[in-house]
């Protein structure tokens, strides 16, 4: 039994590993093929908010993540992840099937919103989010050697990625609104959301995401 379980802990890590490498690919390949496009999407999203720039400078990163993963472009209408996927998938010929299923997932991203339901992780690492909109809950793990902490109560913004068992990571930064403010945001997007939607499940609706992440930063604005 023992030797099952070190096998089956050894099979996890490995394909974590190979997860966390192929993202690291995603990073080199976007910065060096659409860098451009990538600032200009993002800073034409930032540019239209009437925020203090510490907000535009915060949601920054994951408007980039968003760019990458979920804002198709071109005549062939693919994401830069997308992209990516075509060119690399013959490395990943002989790599497990469940390998390649979370690499298929990955397609079907988009930034969401959160409230973080426990913090009280022994390596103050891990922590359970809850979808606002599709009302699941997610196991976060934070790898980054500097992150703000997710406080329970508090709504958080940004990317996460699976990398298998329910357990998720964020490739950077999350963006952090206090507990107190929490409800009004989520009062003022949940009606956007359910007038523009083009599927009743939020993640295959990225087109939204740069509108609601404006009316939030706008919304928790007007309160300070």
């Amino acid at each position: 039994m023992k030797v099952k379980t070190d096998n089956t802990v050894y099979f996890t890590e490995k394909v974590r590993n190979d997860l966390f490498h192929v993202l690291e690919e995603v990073v080199y390949f976007s910065i060096t093929r659409f860098d451009r496009p990538i600032k200009h999407a993002a800073e034409e999203i930032v540019g239209g908010m009437d925020v203090r720039e510490e907000y535009k400078d915060r949601i920054y990163p994951t408007l980039v993540w968003w760019k990458v993963f979920c804002s198709p472009s071109g005549s062939e209408g693919l994401t830069i992840f997308q992209r990516y996927l075509q060119l690399n998938k013959h490395k990943w010929r002989n790599k497990p099937a469940y390998f390649q299923e979370m690499l298929a997932s990955w397609m079907y991203l988009n930034p969401g919103f959160y409230r973080v339901e426990d913090d009280e992780s022994i390596s103050g690492r891990v922590f359970v989010f809850k979808d606002v909109f599709e009302q699941s809950t997610k196991l976060i793990t934070l790898f980054q050697k500097n992150f703000q902490t997710p406080k329970r109560g508090e709504l958080i913004s940004g990317l996460l990625i699976p990398i298998g068992h329910g357990k998720y990571i964020s490739p950077g930064k999350l963006f952090h609104i206090p507990e107190q403010e929490a409800a009004s945001v989520i009062e003022k997007i949940t009606p956007y959301f359910e007038k523009h939607h083009e599927s009743p499940h939020y993640r295959f609706n990225p087109q939204l995401y740069p509108s609601m992440i404006t009316m939030t930063l706008e919304s928790v604005g007007d309160s300070q």
